[in-house]
Parts: C-alpha cells; structure tokens; sequence
C-alpha cells in the first residue's frame, strides 16, 4: 500500500490512539484516523473507506468522507460482568459487584467517543444478549438497513447463529457482517462480550 489509513481506537478509550499518530510520524504515507469506535464501530468505517477507495477516492476525499460519516455510526456492546470494565477504570467496582452478586450483565455504547454503560440486563447471557439487541435496535425507522456489523469474543458457532437471527427478528439488514473481536477488545470487556454496530440515517 502506498498511502495507508489507519483507524485508531477512540482517543477517549485509551492511549493506543496518541500511540498511532506518535509512530506515523515516522511515515510520511500513514494517516491516521480517530474512529471515535471500538470494534464493530471501526470495522464499519473500514469497509466504507475500502468502498471509497475502489471507486477511485484519494486519501484526503476518503478522510473528509469518513468525518462525515462518523456521526451516523452506533456502537452497542453487551458483556457477561462488569469486572474487567471496572478494573480498567470504565466502571465503578460498586457496579461490577451488583452484577456479580444479582448475575446482571452490562450493555454499553460509545457516547461523545467513550465507551459507557447505559443498562443492566437480567437473566442468563441468552437472554440478556436478546433484550440488548431488541433495547439497542429499539429504534428502527432511524436505523439503516444496509448493514450491521457484529463482532465478538469467543462466541460459538451456534451462540452467533441465534444472535444473528434475533438481530435479523429486529430488522431485517440486507448484511450482517460477524467478526472476532481484536485481542485488545477481549482484554478490555471479556470472553463472551458481543458488540454491534449499525448506521442512523
């Protein structure tokens, strides 16, 4: 590749971001781009920058391009416990407890490029991954049908398949792009942690 864009985790979700643009310095044919995301949410603007650059689209336009999209993008997460969340600062431990002792499981989303949780879901992690996709896709005639993209961490084959089929119950996306999440991301939220990511009209 002879120019390369580089989406960084959102700036507000760590310091991998400050890390990129330190090391592209060293190149003068990367740029780097704060997805404002994690995840689903980056992996969206990538396959629309890839879809930029087939058609022709110069660095600069493709950049311009995805700053506009960015604000349409939402990022919905939904994890078995709070724990690794609250140990890396982005819980209070008093939330990781409740969820430990009442068996709760946290659904997040990015807000002004942070990774903050919205809700506590009940039951097991079936049912709880159930209500944060019909919570989280509650919306729907603001919701593109294009495309969702779902990513995970170590789900199975059959947990994927009902999660896709209860995502599909909701709206009818015309993709459903699944994707392992990046080791980063299973550090950060934990095995079993499922993410989706949509466009608002």
């Amino acid at each position: 590749a002879e120019q390369v864009i580089h989406f960084a985790v959102s700036s507000r979700c760590g310091g991998s971001h400050n890390i990129a643009v330190t090391a592209a310095k060293g190149f003068d044919h990367v740029r780097v781009v704060d997805s404002g995301l994690f995840s689903g949410g980056q992996g969206l603007l990538v396959l629309h920058a890839a879809k930029l650059a087939m058609e022709g689209k110069q660095v600069e336009e493709i950049c311009e391009e995805i700053e506009k999209v960015k604000p349409h993008i939402r990022m919905k997460f939904i994890m078995p416990g709070a724990h690794i969340f609250s140990q890396n600062g982005r819980a209070r431990a008093i939330t990781a407890q409740v969820c430990q002792k009442f068996q709760l499981h946290p659904m997040g989303e990015m807000k002004q490029n942070k990774a903050v949780l919205r809700v506590l879901l009940g039951g097991n992690l079936e049912t709880a991954r159930r209500q944060g996709i019909r919570f989280g896709l509650r919306h729907k005639k603001k919701i593109s049908k294009e495309i969702i993209y779902v990513t995970h961490v170590g789900c199975s084959v059959k947990e994927l398949e009902k999660i896709k089929r209860d995502i599909l119950r909701c709206i009818p996306f015309a993709r459903v792009e699944i994707q392992k999440a990046s080791f980063t991301t299973a550090c950060n939220a934990g095995v079993a942690t499922i993410g989706f990511a949509f466009y608002e009209k």
